[in-house]
């Protein structure tokens, strides 16, 4: 199997968006950082090609709860946070022509946000898909869990699998990244190929448009 890349994405919340579903005056899905890998299937996951950048929001600044659930403070944000244009524009470039694929539709969070901002957006939408049904589907075969209680972060275990040290928390865009990864990594060693499946899927419906 080709190259493909894992994503996933941050963004703004508060402390009753969940309930709101974002609706009370002022809550905007601003993404506020985008992580990638190129995964080579076979290859070591140190030989990746990684992709990690802050996004500054513009219509809200990070407030408290933000930063307890991501780990992002305003002080990162402003000494290493870039411009959504110049974050998207890099993201397009880093992804190329590869498919790629979240734990979820993070793609329209990303669109969301270019649409809230007024930033193009660069991305090719057909080539990005959600690994989420399948993936738990996938997990639910292996032990008995609450799908709310692990996000991307926390995914790997499931599979008893440990992630390097240094990564960040869980909804650390990168950290996830990597749960991710081996995650799916330890299914396809037996023989459960989460994104050969999702890659077949995108290809269908683009070739059905």
């Amino acid at each position: 199997m080709q190259s493909f890349c894992i994503f996933d994405t941050e963004y703004m919340t508060f402390p009753n968006a969940l309930s709101t579903g974002w609706n009370d005056s002022g809550q905007h899905k601003e993404i506020i950082q985008i992580a990638a890998a190129i995964v080579t299937p076979g290859q070591p996951w140190e030989t990746f090609p990684t992709f990690n950048v802050l996004v500054k929001p513009v219509l809200n600044r990070l407030n408290a709860h933000t930063t307890q659930i991501t780990g992002i403070t305003q002080e990162q944000m402003d000494a290493d946070g870039m411009a959504t244009a110049t974050a998207m524009a890099r993201f397009a470039a880093f992804v190329g022509d590869h498919k790629a694929f979240s734990n979820g539709m993070d793609i329209n969070k990303i669109a969301e946000t270019c649409g809230l901002q007024g930033v193009h957006m660069p991305l090719a939408v057909r080539n990005f898909g959600s690994l989420r049904a399948a993936l738990y589907e996938a997990l639910d075969e292996v032990r008995d869990f609450h799908h709310e209680d692990f996000p991307s972060g926390r995914l790997h275990e499931l599979v008893g699998i440990p992630l390097l040290p240094g990564l960040g928390q869980v909804h650390d865009a990168m950290r996830d990244v990597w749960s991710l990864h081996v995650t799916m990594d330890w299914l396809s060693d037996h023989s459960v190929n989460i994104t050969a499946m999702m890659v077949d899927q995108l290809e269908l419906a683009y070739t059905a448009c």
